[in-house]
């Protein structure tokens, strides 16, 4: 009877196959979760921007879901699409409803990284949109914000910002 020994190594064209075979799927796997987590976000942001631009921010829908939730995919659509002109206005927009529908205080980092835009204009809207923000009230971060925009050239920001921090101290705004 033959003796039965140790079975022979596996040649390495065996192993090749394989080694491809498991780096396909782990890229699959990969591509499939950026899609989840990136692209499908940004497009369900990209048709509510959109609906809201086209209303000319009149008419401003929930996006559905839970507003902490649709407000951090605001802020992913708006770092990582870069919008311009009046679509990046709808997207603060959109993102202060989501914010102050969420009842929470401290949601306001799209809006505070809007203060350090280079356009002046991105500028403006952010520090409109804060001070209409009543649950920004208490906040030291938005008001130091606030109080840096008042040193801007920009004149329009300047004045925004002087008046967005008078109602979040509640006082009454120059007129």
């Amino acid at each position: 009877m033959p003796e039965t020994g140790e079975q022979p190594a596996k040649p390495v064209r065996t192993w090749r196959p394989m080694i491809l075979w498991s780096a396909g799927i782990v890229l699959a796997m990969v591509l499939v979760w950026f899609v989840a987590a990136v692209v499908v976000p940004v497009w369900q942001v990209h048709a509510a921007v959109m609906d809201t631009q086209a209303s000319s921010g009149q008419n401003i829908t929930p996006m559905s879901g839970e507003p902490r939730q649709n407000a951090a995919k605001i802020r992913m659509y708006i770092r990582v699409t870069r919008p311009d002109g009046s679509r990046e206005k709808a997207a603060y927009m959109l993102y202060i409803a989501c914010a102050a529908s969420s009842g929470s205080r401290g949601d306001f980092g799209a809006l505070l990284d809007g203060l350090a835009d280079a356009n002046p204009d991105i500028r403006l809207v952010s520090v409109d949109l804060l001070g209409k923000l009543r649950s920004c009230v208490g906040s030291d971060g938005v008001a130091m914000a606030l109080q840096a925009a008042t040193l801007e050239k920009d004149e329009r920001v300047r004045t925004a910002a002087a008046e967005a921090l008078k109602k979040i101290r509640g006082e009454e705004p120059a007129k």
